[in-house]
């Protein structure tokens, strides 16, 4: 493809790959326009720590640690719910015009007792920390999970009165994740190859 060619968008449809603007060394980039959010962040972060084997998913078990979104039911005992909550402002491009996010989310811990609902609501305060640029599939759609910021501290929040003597905590956080899907238009781009932001050649495009 020589330099300032048109692109034929009948072979560009839609690209598995990061969202935004698409270029090489110093081209012109291709810009894809990014699919609106099917899943909030509660939604892929259950998922996320589903997929590590930190919660496990709900069921009509009395297995413990299942892990819930926006409503948590009295059995299991042991249990977690995520609620999506205010986020974090970070700006726009200046390229494009596109939002920068950090979407908030509450976890509520509920456990047998204080010592062993603190401990859990600790190992899911390290697994959350260690999520790094994580590919996360919720009913069929892809996700970057890029990270879990702004980590608050376990906080106690007393007995789950007057329901029962269970013990309550909670973690606030918020998250960076975008979809994976984008559909691209009519661009131009000078030079022979087309590359994400990551440096990863865009999959069924060819020079």
């Amino acid at each position: 493809m020589g330099s300032g060619q048109l692109i034929d968008p009948s072979t560009l449809t839609t690209l598995k790959g990061r969202s935004g603007l698409c270029n090489d060394a110093g081209g012109d980039g291709v810009e894809g326009e990014e699919v609106g959010l099917n899943h909030s962040a509660a939604d892929v972060l259950c998922q996320a720590l589903v997929d590590n084997a930190t919660l496990i998913y709900p069921d009509e078990s009395t297995s413990s640690w299942q892990c819930f979104v926006d409503g948590m039911p009295s059995m299991p005992d042991e249990a977690v719910v995520l609620t999506d909550e205010d986020g974090h402002d970070d700006g726009r491009s200046m390229l494009d015009g596109e939002l920068f996010y950090h979407y908030g989310v509450q976890m509520i811990l509920r456990g047998r007792d204080h010592r062993s609902g603190y401990k859990k609501a600790d190992a899911v305060r390290q697994a959350l920390a260690a999520i790094y640029r994580q590919t996360v599939t919720v009913e069929g759609d892809e996700y970057r999970l890029h990270c879990v910021a702004h980590i608050g501290q376990v906080l106690a929040l007393g007995k789950d009165v007057p329901n029962s003597k269970r013990s309550m905590f909670s973690l606030n956080m918020s998250v960076a994740y975008r979809s994976l899907e984008i559909t691209t238009g009519l661009s131009f781009l000078n030079g022979d190859s087309f590359f994400t932001l990551a440096g990863e050649p865009l999959e069924g495009v060819s020079a």
